[in-house]
């Protein structure tokens, strides 16, 4: 037997670039007026409305609550069954396309600087 996953990209490389770039982050921690980029926590949460019996996402920053998934660039927002602990019955999901992930609490996206 012995079948294994093929494919696997340069997935190498990111790992080496990450290890080069850390070091010299973690020294120099000022806050630059924006104090929004230090917060690692997820700003949009899945939560469940026991008054509705539906699930919502919230945003803790901006205090929104929407029942419909925002949308999250590079990311596909899927139906599914539902049936995915913890969240039962929530059926959208996103997808990451090049990444190959599911996720159902919206994920963060690193703002990338186009020039």
């Amino acid at each position: 037997g012995g079948g294994g996953k093929g494919g696997v990209g340069a997935a190498g490389e990111v790992k080496e670039a990450k290890k080069r770039g850390n070091q010299i982050k973690k020294s120099g921690r000022r806050k630059n007026g924006t104090g929004d980029k230090d917060k690692k926590k997820k700003p949009w949460t899945v939560e469940f409305s026991k008054s509705k019996q539906r699930w919502y996402y919230f945003n803790s920053r901006t205090r929104e609550r929407l029942w419909k998934p925002p949308p999250v660039p590079g990311w596909i927002i899927k139906s599914g069954s539902g049936k995915h602990r913890p969240f039962t019955g929530l059926k959208e999901y996103y997808y990451n396309e090049k990444t190959k992930t599911v996720q159902y609490i919206p994920p963060i996206v690193k703002e990338q600087r186009d020039s």
